[in-house]
């Protein structure tokens, strides 16, 4: 069980519904789910305490996503600037690995793939992509973090619309 221990775990400009409970305990499931579907900001920060930023960083370099990273060590807007980083490559590439089950076990691909057919912060595109020689690149900036809140879960509905029609096995 998660812990969220309001005057520990509150941060301010923060996004989703915990941050207006009580002291409660989560199974890291639900966390997770909180996370993903409407982008809270303490579950995140919950979910990078549980797993580990270290680890977390380990697990996406093992994977083979060289040009992706978590920055933040947690999602505090006071002390950091960006969040994470990601080539839009890499970003496709995560998603069809879910969609074509190369990830987990098949049937947790399909658990995630139902959550995040959920999310409800996903109206927005706000932030910015640039190019370099190499790859696209997305930088998730926290500038405008209203609207960059939303940039990930919309992004990701693009890419899994774009590729569970044309890419998938």
């Amino acid at each position: 069980m998660l812990i969220y221990d309001r005057k520990k775990d509150y941060v301010e400009n923060g996004s989703g519904i915990v941050q207006y409970l009580d002291n409660l305990s989560f199974t890291s499931k639900n966390m997770a789910i909180l996370m993903m579907i409407v982008s809270d900001n303490i579950a995140t920060n919950k979910m990078i305490e549980y797993l580990g930023f270290d680890s977390i960083n380990n697990t996406i370099k093992d994977m083979g996503f060289n040009n992706t990273e978590l920055i933040a060590k947690k999602l505090d807007f006071d002390i950091y600037n960006s969040i994470g980083k990601t080539t839009a490559y890499e970003y496709a590439k995560l998603y069809k690995m879910l969609l074509n089950k190369e990830i987990l076990a098949p049937d947790l691909c399909d658990e995630i793939i139902e959550i995040l057919s959920h999310q409800i912060k996903n109206e927005m595109l706000n932030g910015y992509f640039y190019a370099d020689n190499t790859a696209s690149v997305l930088v998730y900036e926290s500038n405008n973090i209203e609207g960059n809140r939303q940039l990930v879960g919309k992004i990701g509905k693009i890419v899994y619309e774009y590729l569970k029609n044309d890419f998938v096995k």
